[in-house]
């Protein structure tokens, strides 16, 4: 089997699963904000089950090359890149749709002043919030490795504990501290592949997994989200659970429309909810269309598809290329490498 592959097939392929639920998650917001009449039994169980996990997915697999990469380049280049890949993206885009939503904001659910053009870049919007913690779980993770690689791992779940215990308000860190548990459980798996692919590929493990998954996902949709355990045993088995499936799939398949979602998730990621938003004006503005299915399934779709229009754009006009990653030679690179970190 393509043993040199799988690690980073299923990997896409839990990245693609990942980025349908991201953005099946926002159409189902465009939709409520949009007051369009959902039904809410069947709504906002699915809502919540979507966020009961699908973020964590991506904050995991993102630690899973953290270590490698760390010891691949000097510190010094390996911020560079991060600056590069995760921070200048989140400038670009939050410009980006926050000059869309301030142009058009009679038409969009939010309304916004143009004083969101700046304030956005310390103040997350949007889904822009997840580069923004992920860039900076990047750097306190540098920094606590340079205090002792030996350590680091170790170092960094202290810090996430003390934030948990003490309950600081952090303003705009408040989701990086949050999140870097998962970062690091991304780490902790990439540490240990042996146990990881018996964690992956053992039929019985996969049960216990998927058993107490739906133990969690009990708890979390009866006592909610506000203890913090209920959200850390539905995010990490979760996210264990979707990596489960993806070794599996890749396992008794080729690559699939899943592994070329994840390979484009980033991209998809940027721009699918000007893309949803924009389409959603367009069901409800002009068709007259209020039938909030319509509205959830097409801009799914539309989501998903049109942003990879604008990838093709980008590599068939490299001029485009600096929408998705910082490239000083100006090729067309970035826009084929660009993937969530």
């Amino acid at each position: 089997m393509r043993s040199e592959n799988i690690r980073v097939d299923w990997i896409d392929y839990a990245k693609g699963l990942g980025i349908i639920l991201v953005v099946l998650g926002h159409a189902i917001i465009g939709a409520r904000e949009a007051h369009l009449p959902v039904n809410l039994n069947i709504i906002n169980p699915l809502f919540t089950f979507i966020y009961s996990f699908h973020m964590s997915l991506f904050f995991a697999l993102s630690g899973f090359f953290f270590e490698k990469s760390l010891d691949k380049h000097h510190e010094k280049k390996f911020l560079i890149n991060k600056l590069q890949t995760i921070l200048y993206p989140f400038v670009i885009w939050s410009l980006i749709q926050t000059a869309f939503e301030v142009l058009f904001s009679g038409q969009t659910n939010t309304g916004l002043s143009a004083k969101a053009l700046y304030t956005c870049l310390y103040i997350p919007r949007s889904v822009y919030w997840f580069l923004f913690a992920l860039f900076f779980i990047n750097v306190i993770n540098v920094g606590l490795y340079r205090i002792s690689r030996k350590y680091g791992l170790l170092l960094s779940c202290l810090v996430w504990l003390i934030v948990l215990i003490l309950k600081p308000n952090l303003g705009s860190f408040d989701k990086t501290f949050q999140n870097l548990i998962y970062f690091n459980f991304g780490i902790l798996l990439a540490r240990h592949l042996n146990y990881l692919r018996y964690l992956l590929e053992s039929k019985i493990i996969i049960l216990i997994t998927f058993v107490l998954f739906i133990g969690a996902e009990y708890l979390y949709f009866v006592y909610g989200r506000w203890t913090w355990f209920n959200r850390l045993d539905t995010q990490l088995l979760g996210t264990l659970l979707v990596m489960q499936i993806s070794f599996y799939a890749v396992k008794t398949q080729s690559k699939t429309v899943m592994n070329f979602l994840g390979e484009n998730s980033m991209i998809i990621f940027l721009t699918h909810v000007l893309f949803t938003a924009g389409f959603r004006i367009f069901l409800q503005k002009i068709l007259h269309i209020d039938n909030a299915l319509v509205h959830i399934v097409f801009n799914t779709l539309f989501g998903l598809c049109f942003p990879l229009g604008l990838k093709y754009l980008s590599v068939q006009q490299p001029k485009f290329g600096w929408l998705f990653q910082y490239n000083k030679s100006g090729g067309q690179s970035a826009s084929k490498k660009v993937a969530i970190q």
